[in-house]
Order: C-alpha cells, then sequence, then structure tokens
C-alpha cells in the first residue's frame, strides 16, 4: 500500500511497468488532485493517461482529503516551502491514511516525505525492488531502467551506476 504522486505513474505507464508496482505496493492511493494532474495530461500522454485510467477504482484508488486532511496539507504548506499542490496532497493523504510509504520523484517532496517519517520511494527503486522480489530478471531491469531514461527519467551517471551496483548486489545474492 502506497500514495502516489503523478509522475512515478507516468513513468511507470510509458515504460510497461504498472505491472510491477502492483505486485509490489497494491492498493496505491493518490489524492483527487494527483489524478486532475493526470488527466490533464491526457494530451501529451494519451496512452499513459489511458493504461492509469484502467486501473482506476481497482490497483489505483483515487482518495479525497478529508477535514483532517486539509488541516495537515495546510501544517505542511506552512512548514515546507517549494511544494507543488499534487505533492502536497500526497503527503497530506498518506498522513490522513496512515500509509508510510509515497512515491515521489521530486527532491524536495522526497526530502519533505523523510521530515514527516514517511517512506519515499522514487520510480527507480520500484524498479529494484521488482528485482528484489525476483517479479523481474537483471536483464529485464537493465532494459527497463534504460528504456526509463530514453523516457525522460532524468537521473545523473553517478546516481545510475549506484543503481546498476544494487541492482548486482540483488542479483549476486539471489545466487547464493
Amino acid at each position: 500500500m502506497a500514495v502516489s504522486n503523478a509522475s512515478p505513474l507516468i513513468y511507470l505507464a510509458k515504460i510497461n511497468a504498472l505491472k510491477f508496482l502492483f505486485k509490489i505496493f497494491s492498493p496505491i492511493y493518490i489524492p483527487e488532485k494527483v489524478f486532475e494532474e493526470i488527466t490533464i495530461g491526457k494530451n501529451c500522454f494519451k496512452e499513459e493517461v489511458s493504461l492509469i485510467e484502467k486501473h482506476i477504482g481497482k490497483e489505483i484508488i483515487v482518495e479525497k482529503l478529508d477535514e483532517e486532511g486539509l488541516v495537515i496539507k495546510n501544517d505542511i504548506k506552512n512548514v515546507v516551502g517549494g511544494l507543488h499542490e499534487g505533492e502536497l496532497d500526497v503527503l497530506a493523504l498518506a498522513k490522513q491514511e496512515r500509509i508510510n510509504i509515497v512515491l515521489v520523484d521530486d527532491k524536495r517532496a522526497f526530502k519533505a516525505a523523510e521530515f514527516l517519517n514517511l517512506t519515499p520511494v522514487r520510480t527507480t527503486v520500484i524498479l529494484l525492488k521488482a528485482l528484489e522480489r525476483k517479479i523481474i530478471n537483471y536483464e529485464t531491469f537493465q532494459k527497463t531502467l534504460r528504456k526509463l531514461i530514453r523516457e525522460g527519467y532524468w537521473i545523473t551517471a553517478d546516481i545510475y551506476e549506484d543503481i546498476l551496483e544494487q541492482a548486482r548486489k540483488y542479483t549476486s545474492q539471489s545466487k547464493s
């Protein structure tokens, strides 16, 4: 179970990897604001949005912030600056629903989640978890990671190498 921002869902849809996500964190909750962000992008990401929409009400649950969630959101906004509405709603929904894991790629949202004692998970970590749990093999992991980067997911060369090193460790552990 996790609360997701738009970017992990869109990127995983772009690389046809939503199925990995659902095997690791199911169900996925998204705040209404994130659902709006995803569907507004339908002109740019038609195929991706269609893939995501197929899972709404099943593996993906759209949830509304209640009064408690709105208070939490306002508190987060006052303490943590520079977050977009969707990111604020993700963090507030996680706190409201007492869900510890949040799927975010943005650096500020990641740090804010840590500050709020939530566990932030990036899209690349979802792929690593799929490898660790043997949902995919190392070769599929590499291909999927490269495809993610070709689709515009930005990581530095150092982080790319760190991710591959972690993946190799999972692979060597499974052979032991």
